[in-house]
């Protein structure tokens, strides 16, 4: 057999090898999700938001002068803690925000960070961060501004630039680093809100990092919108393993391409500190009566907007 038959042979061979970890991967994530969709998939509906009303303060600037700290992330990656609030560094419970956009322009964020905000306000020790993580590349090749998801908003040693996805891991273990003393750390995508009042049950804390399903979306065991962590040396070293985590694939540069961070947890990741991760069984995305967080994924931006603010209204009506 010639050189090339052999060197044929073994390419082929490799990509059996591959198909088939893939194949295994996506049957072993549709099992472990198939009893989710037994059991709450008829309960599940694409209605509007539920959110429940309750007593707030008078002054609506309650909810910006809020924040705790603004946190920026330069164009090497490092951050600088513009200003604080003494309320964080107290806290027990920090929520931490994060996007390429800024809290003075509009959009579904910003009411997304006055919702969370009312929350923060309603707990006990409990405070809210925002980090702004700018795009760091200007604008796009039409001199218009870019997406907020397709622009590099952070770099890796390694890896490259990285769209803002990506930038909620350092800028994570940033606010870890600078508030030390806070215990529980509660990340929260642009697109989710808290949509009750209710205290954080303890059941969100029972491992070093907690999720929810993500349910309706079976091809990932768990979605990494909302996060609920335990402060401590294993959550700093799963943040930087999981940043250090290549984000190509041989189809798809994950780096600046949907899922983004979320190509990394769902394999990679997921496989390596499975132990130290729990999944919440309760529902997010879909929207179901009575739950305490809503994710917007999967919307288009307007409808982001439009459901944002009748989520806005109603919890500042």
């Amino acid at each position: 057999m010639s050189w090339w038959m052999r060197t044929t042979a073994f390419c082929v061979m490799v990509c059996v090898v591959i198909s088939c970890l893939d194949l295994w991967y996506l049957l072993s994530v549709v099992s472990m999700n198939l009893w989710y969709l037994l059991s709450v998939g008829s309960k599940a509906s694409a209605s509007l938001p539920c959110v429940q009303t309750a007593a707030i303060p008078s002054r609506q600037s309650l909810y910006i002068h809020k924040q705790s700290a603004r946190i920026s992330l330069s164009s090497k990656g490092t951050y600088k803690l513009i200003s604080s609030d003494p309320e964080a560094a107290n806290a027990t419970t920090l929520l931490v925000m994060s996007d390429s956009r800024d809290l003075q322009t509009p959009g579904y964020h910003r009411l997304a960070f006055r919702i969370n905000s009312r929350y923060a306000t309603l707990q006990q020790a409990t405070s809210i961060v925002f980090v702004h993580t700018p795009c760091l590349g200007g604008k796009s090749s039409t001199h218009r501004p870019f997406p907020p998801k397709k622009c590099v908003a952070c770099f890796h040693r390694q890896h490259g630039g990285r769209a803002a996805p990506w930038c909620k891991l350092p800028a994570l273990r940033a606010v870890m680093e600078t508030y030390p003393k806070v215990s529980r750390f509660v990340y929260i995508d642009s697109d989710a809100f808290a949509s009750t009042d209710a205290p954080l049950p303890s059941a969100y804390f029972q491992s070093t990092l907690n999720v929810f399903n993500n349910y309706p979306y079976i091809l990932s065991p768990a979605c990494s919108g909302i996060m609920f962590w335990k402060a401590g040396p294993e959550a700093m070293r799963m943040l930087q393993e999981w940043w250090d985590t290549p984000g190509h694939s041989i189809m798809q540069d994950y780096n600046m391409d949907h899922d983004y961070d979320q190509s990394a947890f769902r394999t990679s990741f997921w496989q390596r500190n499975r132990a130290s991760i729990h999944v919440i069984p309760e529902v997010t995305i879909a929207s179901q009566d009575n739950q305490k967080f809503r994710h917007l994924a999967g919307y288009s931006q307007s409808e982001r907007e439009l459901l944002m603010r009748l989520a806005f209204e109603s919890t500042h009506a």
